[in-house]
């Protein structure tokens, strides 16, 4: 039974919501997060001051430039092998939700007496540590040119591909998980007066607590990479011309096509939105130089790539209709 929820007085939580609006209006200024991702990791600031401790958006402020600062790293090199995020490594509302459920769900749970302030500190400050480590080995990970699958160190694989991993990606993991986790604990030493029900005497246990399971998070994403999400054939090509010029007429020439999709322009496809289908995601954008695009097509090789193709052209073979069979949604996540 819930005896009293914690939250702060009226003045404090304008004033959260106002951090709160900041932070997600300079993550869209900025380009870190699309509209939608903006206004979810609104929400999940505004939850986690308002429930939790004000000093929490400072965290999360801190993730949000750790991680557009990462993301926009070798953009370019990124953009030209395909992996980097949609439009140019703006994130949306699916990547928000994943890094950030953790944190309000923390914070609820506090404010109602499920944690006790111990237990809110240390889940806050892993989840934070583990959704840095995960953007940093991902961001950084891309860069190698030399990254193994997970489950088969011997296995080489092309950067960006799910369970992939890399001894800078790995490093960068760590260390990310480390500082997020000092930075953490020591903005609660700082800043939550003894006087308030979340302060706790500071227990070095703590601090290892955070960044080994930020870390293990991390490891755990990949290889839930390499068991489940492993699928896909990602494919990008640099085009001269217009990349308005490029867009209409893919858009006009697949227009009529059931299996093919032409993306809104600047939205780089994903495996994952093909998954088990036999549909295929086009993608245009702008490329790094005047009068140069980028075209992105996303398949499942298993799937469009092999036993759907089989059955499209059989169907066709047969006068049957052509999508017979071959209608189902795709898996995701």
């Amino acid at each position: 039974m819930i005896d009293e929820i914690i939250v702060p007085d009226a003045v404090t939580i304008v004033l959260i919501a106002i951090t709160s609006l900041t932070i997600a209006g300079i993550a869209f200024y900025k380009k870190v997060l699309d509209q939608g991702g903006s206004a979810l990791a609104f929400l999940i600031c505004f939850v986690s001051g308002t429930f939790g401790h004000w000093s929490w958006l400072l965290l999360l402020l801190i993730f949000v430039g750790s991680s557009f600062l990462a993301t926009r790293f070798a953009i370019v090199y990124k953009m030209a092998l395909g992996v980097e995020e949609s439009d140019a490594g703006t994130r949306g509302g699916s990547n928000v939700v994943s890094n950030g459920i953790v944190p309000p769900l923390v914070a609820i749970g506090y404010s109602i007496g499920l944690l006790q302030p111990e237990q809110a500190l240390v889940a806050f400050t892993t989840s934070i540590a583990a959704a840095t480590a995960d953007t940093m080995a991902s961001e950084i990970g891309v860069l190698s040119p030399k990254p193994v699958l997970i489950t088969n160190p011997r296995k080489s694989v092309e950067p960006g591909t799910d369970g992939g991993i890399s001894l800078e990606g790995t490093v960068a993991s760590l260390l990310s998980a480390v500082s997020m986790s000092m930075l953490s604990f020591s903005a609660f030493i700082l800043v939550i007066e003894k006087t308030n029900p979340l302060y706790v005497p500071f227990d070095i246990n703590f601090l290892y607590i955070s960044a080994f399971f930020g870390f293990l998070g991390s490891i755990i994403d990949s290889l839930l990479g390499a068991t489940l999400e492993n699928r896909g054939i990602l494919g990008s090509i640099y085009v001269n011309g217009s990349s308005d010029e490029i867009y209409n007429v893919l858009s006009r020439h697949y227009r009529d096509e059931f299996f093919i999709s032409v993306l809104p322009f600047g939205e780089v496809p994903s495996t994952k939105h093909v998954r088990g289908s036999n549909f295929v995601h086009i993608g245009v954008a702008k490329g790094t130089k005047k009068d140069q695009s980028i075209v992105f097509c996303a398949l499942d090789n298993l799937v469009k790539g092999s036993a759907g193709q089989a059955v499209q052209n059989a169907n066709l073979v047969l006068n049957l209709e052509e999508k017979h069979s071959l209608q189902s949604s795709p898996i995701f996540p």
